[in-house]
């Protein structure tokens, strides 16, 4: 039938002149009946190219589309549907709150509900943070490194232009060397102009000083080298100054030599300071010189952190678990149907095992166990359950400060269900594995990751490495369809910062957040933020709907599912490369340290920026300093 519909359009519209290619259609599945088709018309018209339509959503693995582009020449497309969220403003009932409405919210009965809101800008034309991908990955100009040595203050890199009938001579280059948040050189690319498609080298003097790099414990660490290439005059599109294209490239410099030594110095420091209190109902860890309180609950085992402000983090509940994107749900042929059927929307957890260990030179490591349950589990022994098992080194060195490192293990019980259905194919990624805590609504969080605006495993090209910093509630995306947001990926630390911290001189004045035990280079861990709880997000239409509580729900994760883009109607449309794939066990640690009021800002903290919180992520500000 597909071949026989095809031979009757060439047949009717082979002769006309205005016929430039021949299509196989659009968005149909892909199998053998493209391939016969295709092989039909190559026999009956070998003089036209032939193409076939797909689209792409959610801009998840939009690099490997343009890698498979700039590969092969006979490909193009890439094509998005689509630019714009097609929702129309109504106002709610009770308040008049303006909402942006889609399918089912005018009376109609039979819609495609959201199915029309999948555009890269709000309704507003306010940008998505996924047009910040598109703006990177088609980005006019490329350029891979050669050669970067920060210790020699060198690089090198090759410059490639992909313009197709403009020359770059409208653009001016610089180049910016940082680490951790603090501006090293700065500079401009040496003046050149490539020709459409042309390639060139380009040796860079980084004007760094070597001997401080190489001697110093101030130079050691990840250096990024960051392109960028801005208009120098108004264009009718865009005024000067608009970066066209950017790149960013990293080297480590570093001495291990000195670390083994200065931690367990540290750690008999440490521990020394280190008072608990214990009673049947919970554990109370304090350090008095580093001026935090670790409160075990053992009733639950919830842990509470807190500094002489505030109490700046509780939980953890483990989450494996997100509220469903657009491509989770796939018109209900998506992941997030095999999740919920599972029930990790709503696991049950309870307190199984609960230890202390005193050691000798006084540091402390707590023990505890939860089992994790779906709430409408049957209970016999092949039901689907989650053992959490997690170890708190309470004392275990750093820069002096307190450490806590948290070591976790996720181990899956009674699988039954769970085994069946990865071997049938219907389990074949976890939205995520990490936790879930509460903190102070208006506490800041800083970063040292990709940013400024939200990104995913398989969307965040478009998302410079940078230090960046905003209150807890800000990193919500407002989307028309709420669903998960405000992810950042590739975080080399978070800091927390309490909204009071400014105002009151305290010994411990925040928290910093670190993967304790895997050296660079990456992975490392993603985090999100919001006022609002995932199964608010999950059971809302509307942002409207939506109501913040008394603190906002942070998620600290190991691992997390990328987006997906090749359509959203077909299943897992994420490539495997960012499955989080189903395991019998997951292992994962975390260091908690101190943040004093005065510390200074490379590695070990940020420096707080003054910037206000926003309720919008286009607020969070980059705290690199010159």
């Amino acid at each position: 039938m597909y071949v026989d519909r095809l031979a009757s359009m060439v047949e009717r519209d082979k002769n006309h002149p205005s016929i430039i290619m021949w299509s196989l259609g659009n968005e149909s599945g892909f199998g053998r009946n493209q391939g016969a088709m295709r092989a039909w018309l190559k026999a009956r018209d070998p003089t036209r190219p032939i193409h076939y339509e797909p689209a792409q959503y959610s801009t998840g693995n939009l690099q490997e589309y343009w890698d498979l582009f700039d590969a092969h020449a006979c490909l193009a497309g890439g094509f998005i549907w689509d630019w714009v969220d097609q929702g129309l403003v109504k106002h709610t009932n009770n308040d008049g709150r303006p909402f942006f409405a889609y399918g089912g919210d005018f009376g109609d009965l039979k819609n495609d509900k959201n199915f029309c809101i999948n555009g890269l800008v709000f309704p507003d034309r306010s940008p998505h943070p996924a047009i910040h991908e598109c703006h990177k990955v088609q980005q006019p100009i490329g350029a891979t490194v050669v050669t970067f040595d920060p210790a020699r203050g060198v690089a090198e890199v090759e410059l490639r232009s992909r313009y197709a009938f403009r020359d770059t001579s409208h653009l001016d280059a610089h180049w910016l060397l940082w680490r951790d948040g603090e501006v090293v050189g700065r500079g401009r690319l040496p003046e050149l102009v490539l020709q459409p498609g042309g390639t060139r080298r380009v040796a860079l003097s980084l004007n760094v000083d070597a001997v401080d790099i190489k001697g110093s414990s101030r130079g050691r660490g990840d250096y990024w080298l960051d392109l960028s290439w801005n208009l120098k005059h108004d264009e009718p599109w865009a005024r000067a100054g608009h970066c066209v294209a950017w790149e960013q490239f990293v080297a480590t410099c570093c001495d291990d030599d000195v670390a083994p030594a200065k931690a367990k110095a540290d750690e008999a420091m440490v521990a020394t300071a280190l008072v608990d209190r214990e009673t049947d109902d919970e554990l109370v860890v304090t350090n008095p010189t580093a001026g935090w309180t670790l409160t075990f609950d053992k009733r639950d085992g919830r842990v509470s952190y807190s500094t002489t402000t505030c109490v700046l983090l509780r939980g953890p509940r483990l989450n494996l678990w997100r509220a469903p994107t657009d491509n989770d749900l796939s018109l209900g042929l998506g992941p997030a149907a095999t999740w919920r059927k599972l029930g990790l929307d709503d696991l049950a957890s309870r307190l199984v095992a609960f230890d202390v260990d005193r050691r000798d030179h006084g540091a402390i490591v707590v023990r505890q166990s939860f089992l994790y349950r779906r709430r409408s589990g049957g209970g016999d022994a092949d039901d689907f359950s989650v053992e959490h098992r997690v170890e708190y080194s309470i004392g275990s060195g750093g820069d002096g400060g307190g450490d806590v490192v948290m070591a976790n293990e996720v181990v899956v019980m009674g699988g039954g269900e769970w085994q069946a259905m990865v071997e049938a194919g219907e389990l074949l990624s976890l939205a995520r594995v990490g936790l879930a805590w509460e903190v102070p609504r208006e506490a800041r969080l800083a970063y040292y990751g990709r940013g400024p605006h939200e990104n995913y495993p398989d969307r965040n090209r478009g998302a410079k490495v940078g230090v960046y910093e905003q209150a807890a509630e800000g990193f919500f995306e407002p989307y028309v369809f709420p669903q998960d947001s405000g992810l950042r990926t590739d975080v080399r630390w978070l800091a927390l910062r309490s909204p009071t911290t400014d105002s009151i001189d305290c010994a411990a004045a925040g928290l910093l957040v670190s993967d304790s035990d895997r050296p660079p280079p990456p992975p490392h861990f993603q985090f999100s933020a919001s006022p609002y709880s995932a199964q608010d997000v999950a059971a809302a239409d509307h942002p409207t709907e939506l109501t913040s509580g008394e603190h906002a729900h942070l998620c600290i994760d190991h691992l997390t599912m990328g987006l997906g883009g090749d359509d959203s109607w077909s299943g897992l449309t994420v490539l495997p490369r960012y499955w989080v794939k189903p395991a019998p066990h997951y292992a994962f640690s975390l260091r908690l340290r101190p943040l004093a009021h005065t510390t200074a800002q490379p590695t070990s903290s940020p420096t707080t920026s003054s910037s206000s919180s926003s309720s919008s992520s286009s607020s969070l500000t980059s705290i690199m300093h010159a």
